[in-house]
């Protein structure tokens, strides 16, 4: 439980980047960490609240892979689902402003089918 607790208190709570990307936009982050982190953006289509444990445990890699981690990170991401969102945005180091900018630049390529 200690190394549960240390990466909690390690996080840095205050990183106002990570807050606005989980608070306005929380699929997305859900989304972009799995498919960066694990190359599957379909697992938010589990219901089940173990797959969202099993998402945080894979984004937050600087948790040791425990049985007892595990466990906890079942709980937390159940009872605080957007602080488990924001832990991982924080960690990914998530910046709103060029997220949005590589959008828009996505859509104007697929819009204007630019062939380069």
């Amino acid at each position: 439980m200690g190394d549960f607790v240390a990466h909690l208190t390690a996080t840095n709570w205050l990183d106002w980047k990570a807050w606005v990307c989980t608070c306005f936009c929380p699929q997305y982050v859900f989304t972009k960490i799995a498919h960066t982190k694990m190359d599957d953006y379909k697992l938010y289509m589990c219901p089940c609240p173990c797959a969202f444990a099993f998402w945080y445990m894979k984004a937050v890699q600087r948790l040791p892979d425990s049985i007892l981690n595990r466990v906890l990170a079942c709980v937390w991401t159940y009872f605080c689902s957007m602080c488990a969102l924001y832990v991982a945005a924080a960690e990914e180091k998530l910046d709103p402003i060029q997220e949005v900018k590589d959008s828009i630049g996505f859509l104007i390529k697929e819009v204007t089918i630019d062939r380069s």
